[in-house]
Order: C-alpha cells, then sequence, then structure tokens
C-alpha cells in the first residue's frame, strides 16, 4: 500500500499512526501505547525536545549486556504495566457511570409482557444498512429482565432487545353498522341535523352592490382618459 503513496503519503500515514497511539483515549484516559507497554510514549520530537534541554543523553558505549538490559526492562514493565492498567480501568469504570446516567436521563423503560403485539426494527430486505420496523410480531417468552423472544409472521423467532421493539397499536379498519331493529345496543341517539334554509338574499344585495360600484369606477376611468386624449390632441395640433 506505501509503495503506491510515494514518499509523502508515507510520511503522513505513518505520522497519523504514531499520533493514534500516543493521544488518550476517552474512556481509559490512556493511549494505547501506555496500555501495552507501562510507559508514555516517546515520539520523534519528545525525544528531540529531551536532548536539547539536557533530560536525555545520547549513549555512546554500551554499560550492560543485551539481556541484563531486558531482564531490567521486563521488570519495570510489568510494575508500570500493573498501575497504568489499575488506573484505566477506575477510569474506565467512572465513565461508563457517566454514560449510563446521560443515557437515563431521557430514556424510558418499556415493559412488555408474553403475548403483546410489537414492531420489530429489523434490517430492511432492500438496503442492508438500513433498518426498518416489520410487524406486527408477538411475545411468546421474556427471556431476561429486558429481552424476549418474538414470533415474526414468516413463523421465525428471535431474542431481541427491548430497545429494538415497539408497541403495536392496530387501526380501525372497518365500521360497524347498527339497524333500527337492533335491540342489543339501547337507545340510538342521532346526530342532529340543520333542515333550515339559509337564505342568500344578503350576500346576493352585497354582490350587486359591489358591481354598481365598479361600474361607477370604470365610467369614471373612462372619462379621465377621454379628456386627457383630447388635450393630448388640441396640444399636438
Amino acid at each position: 500500500m506505501f509503495k503506491n503513496m510515494g514518499p509523502i503519503g508515507t510520511f503522513i500515514i505513518l505520522s497519523y499512526y504514531s499520533q493514534y497511539r500516543e493521544i488518550p483515549h476517552s474512556t481509559t484516559g490512556m493511549s494505547l501505547f501506555q496500555l501495552v507497554y507501562g510507559r508514555l510514549p516517546s515520539g520523534p520530537i519528545s525525544l528531540l525536545k529531551e536532548v536539547w534541554v539536557g533530560e536525555r543523553n545520547i549513549p555512546t558505549t554500551v554499560s550492560r549486556s543485551v539481556e541484563k538490559y531486558l531482564c531490567v526492562c521486563g521488570r519495570l514493565n510489568r510494575k508500570t504495566k500493573k498501575g497504568s492498567h489499575e488506573i484505566a480501568s477506575e477510569k474506565a469504570e467512572a465513565t461508563q457511570n457517566n454514560y449510563t446516567s446521560y443515557y437515563n436521563v431521557r430514556s424510558r423503560e418499556k415493559q412488555f409482557k408474553v403475548g403483546d403485539k410489537v414492531l420489530v426494527l429489523l434490517p430492511s430486505s432492500t438496503h442492508k444498512l438500513m433498518k426498518t420496523w416489520i410487524g406486527p410480531a408477538t411475545i411468546i417468552e421474556i427471556t431476561r429482565p429486558y429481552s424476549a423472544k418474538v414470533e415474526l409472521d414468516d413463523g421465525g423467532i428471535r431474542e431481541l432487545h427491548f430497545n429494538k421493539l415497539r408497541p403495536y397499536i392496530a387501526r380501525v379498519g372497518q365500521v360497524g353498522l347498527i339497524f333500527d331493529q337492533d335491540s342489543d345496543f339501547g337507545d340510538l341517539h342521532y346526530a342532529p341535523t340543520d333542515t333550515a334554509v339559509t337564505s342568500m338574499v344578503d350576500v346576493t344585495d352585497h354582490i350587486c352592490s359591489d358591481c354598481q360600484e365598479l361600474d361607477v369606477q370604470r365610467l369614471e376611468l373612462l372619462n379621465t382618459l377621454k379628456n386627457s386624449l383630447v388635450c393630448l390632441v388640441h396640444f399636438l395640433v
């Protein structure tokens, strides 16, 4: 992969990987490098800074053998790894508690029982990355406090979390008819109907008066235009 990117692309990718390993994680509060090796990472810039300020000396000779050096590093790594893992566990537990409290601010507890009709959130048949509500399905067993086995329309059974279930409310798709001879429903109360005939005289009179006013305005406008034309002709002559 790096051969096709050239030297600049290779440098960018390697720099990205280096920064990714050195950045602390939001949950553990430590970087990946620190969790693996038990110490803070030393990148090129940090090493150069330590040499410049005199915190690190450039070794010119080897004072001990490779085996002894590896043994010392192994003991130090075991101690530092244990400490960093404990700190990361405490930080992760506190962060997870915060996540839980933030989630519970707006969430509501769902309750279902056996026999309830529900809608199920499943991947769409047309697009694998999209999910749609499918149903109605029937709950046949409550397996855990927030999980249930659901029987779908095709006969399949799935165990799903309550977050993927929604109560199904059936719509009224029919209208019942009651005849006069049916006595089981008791006395029937009919909706009142208005049989009075409304007169339209007021409306027609208003329209007629408006039309008369429009005719008067049109006559005045025509007279004004006529006088203007007469004046214009006299002026030109």
